[in-house]
């Protein structure tokens, strides 16, 4: 793992962003994090979806593109994948890790942005150097997802009509 510069007084923006959910239906707790976090000296910077209430909070490409301004962003130390749910694998054949890596954050999250820590914290042994980056299911059996297009339902869901 390539550690991050740590965050300091003048080092303090979190980048927040929906690879999956957006956090639309518990804003208030959200609004309490944000706050919490500013009264501790944090500067905090949203992407458009954040606030969504929609799962996931918009396509994949609108939802890396807000996470790569996030990573070209300098002033940003870490950026906080904002809610769970069950869409970022979605994500995954469009975001540029050589890029994260070259660009090194602090990354937060819990539940599905695991999808997104797992390679941005072992790159290499996660990915074997980049040549099976869509192979992790071989490696974790329960990504076996990311072999399913974009759009498919797993079977027991509630597909809408």
């Amino acid at each position: 793992m390539k550690y991050p510069k740590f965050l300091n007084e003048k080092y303090n923006t979190i980048g927040v962003c929906a690879m999956s959910s957006g956090v639309g239906h518990k804003l208030d707790s959200f609004d309490a994090s944000i706050e919490y976090i500013q009264s501790n000296g944090f500067h905090i910077v949203e992407t458009a979806s954040v606030r969504n209430d929609s799962e996931p909070s918009c396509d994949a490409l609108t939802r890396v593109s807000e996470l790569n301004s996030l990573v070209n962003d300098s002033s940003v130390g870490a950026v906080w994948l904002a809610a769970g749910g069950d869409f970022q694998f979605e994500t995954l054949p469009y975001i540029d890790f050589d890029w994260i890596e070259k660009n090194p954050k602090w990354y937060l999250g819990a539940s599905d942005p695991t999808n997104l820590l797992f390679p941005v914290i072992l790159p290499d042994t996660a990915l074997q150097k980049r040549e099976e980056q869509y192979r992790l299911p071989r490696l974790c059996p329960c990504l076996q997802l990311l072999q399913r297009p974009v759009n498919v339902y797993p079977m027991n869901s509630n597909k809408p009509t």
